[in-house]
């Protein structure tokens, strides 16, 4: 049980960072695009 409730973190985490990353990357890049219509 404590093998399956570690791994099932590890997993749950890695699905989380990749979520944050993928939002904070599209916040910059829509940053980068409005700054671009803006000028």
């Amino acid at each position: 049980m404590e093998f399956f409730s570690i791994e099932s973190i590890m997993l749950f985490g890695g699905f989380t960072t990749i979520a944050i990353v993928s939002f904070v990357a599209g916040l910059l890049q829509g940053k980068k695009i409005g700054k671009n219509k803006r000028d």
